[in-house]
Protein backbone atom coordinates (compact mmCIF):
# COMPACT_ATOMS: atom_id res chain seq x y z
CA UNK A 1 0.00 0.00 0.00
CA UNK A 2 3.13 2.21 0.50
CA UNK A 3 3.85 1.57 -2.94
CA UNK A 4 0.32 3.02 -4.17
CA UNK A 5 0.71 6.25 -2.11
CA UNK A 6 3.94 6.88 -3.27
CA UNK A 7 2.91 6.67 -6.62
CA UNK A 8 -0.25 8.56 -6.11
CA UNK A 9 1.59 11.19 -4.63
CA UNK A 10 3.96 11.01 -7.89
CA UNK A 11 1.09 11.35 -10.42
CA UNK A 12 -0.24 14.14 -8.55
CA UNK A 13 2.99 16.07 -8.22
CA UNK A 14 3.84 15.35 -12.10
CA UNK A 15 -0.17 16.67 -13.16
CA UNK A 16 0.86 19.46 -10.76
CA UNK A 17 4.11 20.18 -12.65
CA UNK A 18 2.60 19.94 -16.26
CA UNK A 19 -0.34 21.99 -15.63
CA UNK A 20 1.75 24.68 -14.43
CA UNK A 21 4.65 24.35 -16.84
CA UNK A 22 2.76 23.36 -20.05
CA UNK A 23 -0.95 24.09 -19.38
CA UNK A 24 -1.59 20.13 -20.90
CA UNK A 25 -1.43 17.26 -18.38
CA UNK A 26 -0.60 13.48 -20.00
CA UNK A 27 -4.48 12.26 -19.83
CA UNK A 28 -3.25 8.72 -18.78
CA UNK A 29 -2.50 10.19 -15.21
CA UNK A 30 -5.71 11.12 -14.46
CA UNK A 31 -7.26 7.26 -14.25
CA UNK A 32 -3.62 5.96 -12.86
CA UNK A 33 -4.76 8.28 -10.10
CA UNK A 34 -7.97 7.52 -9.69
CA UNK A 35 -7.02 3.64 -9.48
CA UNK A 36 -4.97 4.54 -7.21
CA UNK A 37 -7.25 6.55 -4.83
CA UNK A 38 -9.65 3.80 -5.52
CA UNK A 39 -7.08 1.03 -4.13
CA UNK A 40 -5.83 2.85 -1.21
CA UNK A 41 -9.04 3.41 0.04
CA UNK A 42 -10.30 -0.33 -0.59
CA UNK A 43 -6.88 -1.50 1.73
CA UNK A 44 -7.55 0.79 4.01
CA UNK A 45 -11.22 -0.46 5.06
CA UNK A 46 -13.22 0.45 2.32
CA UNK A 47 -15.71 -1.67 0.68
CA UNK A 48 -16.96 -1.04 -3.07
CA UNK A 49 -20.58 -0.42 -2.66
CA UNK A 50 -20.22 2.81 -0.26
CA UNK A 51 -17.22 3.80 -2.92
CA UNK A 52 -19.67 3.38 -5.31
CA UNK A 53 -22.63 5.27 -3.76
CA UNK A 54 -20.03 8.42 -2.34
CA UNK A 55 -18.41 8.11 -5.79
CA UNK A 56 -21.48 8.78 -7.83
CA UNK A 57 -23.07 11.41 -5.61
CA UNK A 58 -19.59 13.42 -5.93
CA UNK A 59 -20.12 12.39 -9.56
CA UNK A 60 -23.72 13.97 -9.58
CA UNK A 61 -22.06 16.62 -7.86
CA UNK A 62 -19.88 17.69 -10.41
CA UNK A 63 -22.29 17.47 -13.53
CA UNK A 64 -24.68 19.82 -11.61
CA UNK A 65 -22.09 21.86 -11.11
CA UNK A 66 -20.75 22.00 -14.46
CA UNK A 67 -24.40 22.57 -16.26
CA UNK A 68 -24.48 25.90 -13.36
CA UNK A 69 -21.54 26.92 -14.63
CA UNK A 70 -22.51 27.03 -18.26
CA UNK A 71 -26.03 28.12 -17.87
CA UNK A 72 -24.81 30.99 -15.67
CA UNK A 73 -21.98 31.96 -17.75
CA UNK A 74 -24.70 31.28 -20.86
CA UNK A 75 -26.83 34.25 -19.49
CA UNK A 76 -24.49 36.75 -18.40
CA UNK A 77 -22.70 36.47 -21.74
CA UNK A 78 -26.16 36.19 -23.83
CA UNK A 79 -24.83 33.03 -25.74
CA UNK A 80 -24.43 29.36 -25.04
CA UNK A 81 -20.89 28.85 -23.96
CA UNK A 82 -18.82 25.90 -24.45
CA UNK A 83 -16.47 25.91 -20.99
CA UNK A 84 -13.69 23.73 -22.02
CA UNK A 85 -12.94 27.15 -24.34
CA UNK A 86 -11.03 29.09 -22.34
CA UNK A 87 -13.25 28.78 -19.12
CA UNK A 88 -12.61 25.66 -17.17
CA UNK A 89 -10.39 22.68 -19.28
CA UNK A 90 -10.39 19.20 -19.49
CA UNK A 91 -8.01 18.41 -16.67
CA UNK A 92 -9.70 20.21 -14.32
CA UNK A 93 -12.70 17.97 -15.12
CA UNK A 94 -10.96 14.90 -15.12
CA UNK A 95 -8.65 15.40 -12.04
CA UNK A 96 -12.12 16.57 -9.99
CA UNK A 97 -13.76 13.35 -11.54
CA UNK A 98 -9.81 11.31 -10.28
CA UNK A 99 -10.62 12.92 -6.95
CA UNK A 100 -14.04 12.01 -6.26
CA UNK A 101 -13.58 8.64 -5.63
CA UNK A 102 -11.31 9.13 -2.45
CA UNK A 103 -13.88 11.10 -0.45
CA UNK A 104 -17.66 10.62 0.69
CA UNK A 105 -19.64 13.76 -0.12
CA UNK A 106 -19.42 15.60 2.92
CA UNK A 107 -15.67 15.84 2.67
CA UNK A 108 -15.71 15.91 -1.18
CA UNK A 109 -17.55 19.30 -1.56
CA UNK A 110 -15.53 20.81 1.54
CA UNK A 111 -12.36 19.75 0.21
CA UNK A 112 -13.43 21.19 -3.77
CA UNK A 113 -14.56 24.80 -2.28
CA UNK A 114 -11.81 24.87 -0.05
CA UNK A 115 -9.41 23.91 -2.67
CA UNK A 116 -10.95 26.87 -4.84
CA UNK A 117 -10.32 28.82 -2.66
CA UNK A 118 -7.12 28.52 -1.51
CA UNK A 119 -5.88 28.47 -5.05
CA UNK A 120 -7.39 31.43 -5.69
CA UNK A 121 -6.07 33.39 -3.95
CA UNK A 122 -2.86 31.94 -4.07
CA UNK A 123 -3.19 32.73 -7.67
CA UNK A 124 -4.53 36.19 -7.05
CA UNK A 125 -1.77 37.12 -5.02
CA UNK A 126 0.71 35.53 -7.38
CA UNK A 127 -1.03 37.54 -10.10
CA UNK A 128 -0.54 40.48 -7.99
CA UNK A 129 2.99 39.99 -7.43
CA UNK A 130 4.05 38.87 -10.80
CA UNK A 131 5.52 41.33 -13.24
CA UNK A 132 4.46 38.91 -16.49
CA UNK A 133 0.68 38.04 -16.15
CA UNK A 134 -0.57 34.55 -17.38
CA UNK A 135 -4.25 34.33 -18.81
CA UNK A 136 -4.06 30.65 -17.62
CA UNK A 137 -5.18 29.63 -14.06
CA UNK A 138 -3.62 25.91 -13.59
CA UNK A 139 -6.34 24.76 -11.84
CA UNK A 140 -6.01 21.24 -12.09
CA UNK A 141 -2.02 21.45 -10.93
CA UNK A 142 -2.38 23.70 -8.29
CA UNK A 143 -5.39 21.41 -6.99
CA UNK A 144 -3.51 18.60 -7.27
CA UNK A 145 -0.89 20.08 -5.27
CA UNK A 146 -3.16 20.49 -2.48
CA UNK A 147 -5.08 17.29 -2.51
CA UNK A 148 -1.42 15.82 -1.97
CA UNK A 149 0.04 18.17 1.12
CA UNK A 150 -4.05 16.88 2.48
CA UNK A 151 -3.14 13.49 1.64
CA UNK A 152 0.29 13.13 2.77
CA UNK A 153 -0.68 15.16 6.34
CA UNK A 154 -3.77 12.52 6.61
CA UNK A 155 -0.79 9.47 5.89
CA UNK A 156 1.31 11.19 8.34
CA UNK A 157 -1.20 11.84 10.85
CA UNK A 158 -3.25 8.14 11.82
CA UNK A 159 -5.83 10.48 13.47
CA UNK A 160 -6.80 12.44 10.65
CA UNK A 161 -9.41 10.74 8.49
CA UNK A 162 -10.47 12.74 5.51
CA UNK A 163 -11.82 10.35 3.93
CA UNK A 164 -14.23 9.29 6.71
CA UNK A 165 -17.49 11.29 6.90
CA UNK A 166 -18.31 10.48 10.44
CA UNK A 167 -15.00 11.83 11.67
CA UNK A 168 -15.23 14.94 9.56
CA UNK A 169 -18.63 15.11 11.53
CA UNK A 170 -17.07 14.71 14.80
CA UNK A 171 -14.36 17.38 14.30
CA UNK A 172 -16.46 20.19 13.13
CA UNK A 173 -20.44 19.96 13.27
Amino acid sequence: MIFAKVLALIFLFIIFIQDHKKHRVYFPLFPAVCLLLIFIELKSGGNWINLCIDSGVNLLFIFMLYALMTIFLSITRKKLIDLNKGYFHTGDLLLWISVSTYFPPLNYFVFLFSSLFIVSLFWFIYQLQSVAKQKYLPLAGYQALVFAIILVVEWINPNLKLGNEEWFIDQFI
